[in-house]
């Protein structure tokens, strides 16, 4: 219903959109490629709903991959918090898009996800978009918006 495609418009590589979306006072669609490259190393982290993990790559490479590029975390920081969103940790973000994180959780490891994304909002003071259907985490959101 539009909550992926929302998501693809916010990290900008959907353009498929009437309106204008801006970031920092500019209009995403003037943004450079640099620039996109710039936002997605600093400002914006997202996890996709499928994942999209180099297949030939193992989980941790794919995490190791993303982390090399940005230098946020340690070895013993990826070991401990090792699950699908790790990769997304890797970087500083003001928003973090998450596109149906649940989805491949059961409630343990949901509860487990969700108590690190608060604390990475607690730590930072990063914004978090989270899209769902039907499943959610269990924490105290400020809006909640249906599609």
């Amino acid at each position: 219903s539009g909550k992926s495609s929302f998501c693809g418009y916010l990290y900008g590589y959907r353009r498929d959109y009437s309106g204008t979306i801006l970031f920092d006072d500019r209009d995403i669609r003037e943004l450079s490629v640099g620039e996109w490259s710039g936002l997605r190393c600093r400002s914006l982290a997202m996890m996709f709903q499928g994942l999209r993990l180099f297949p030939e790559l193992s989980a941790v490479d794919n995490v190791r991959l993303k982390n090399n590029l940005t230098g946020r975390r340690s070895e013993a920081e990826i070991a401990w918090l090792f699950v699908a969103f790790i990769r997304m940790l890797c970087q500083p973000a003001d928003f973090m898009l998450l596109d149906e994180p649940m989805s491949h959780l059961d409630e343990r490891n949901a509860a487990v996800m969700a108590g690190i994304l608060l604390e990475e909002v607690r730590t930072n003071g990063t914004g978090v978009i989270v899209t769902s259907v039907g499943k959610r985490f269990e924490i105290e959101y400020d809006k909640v918006f249906s599609l």
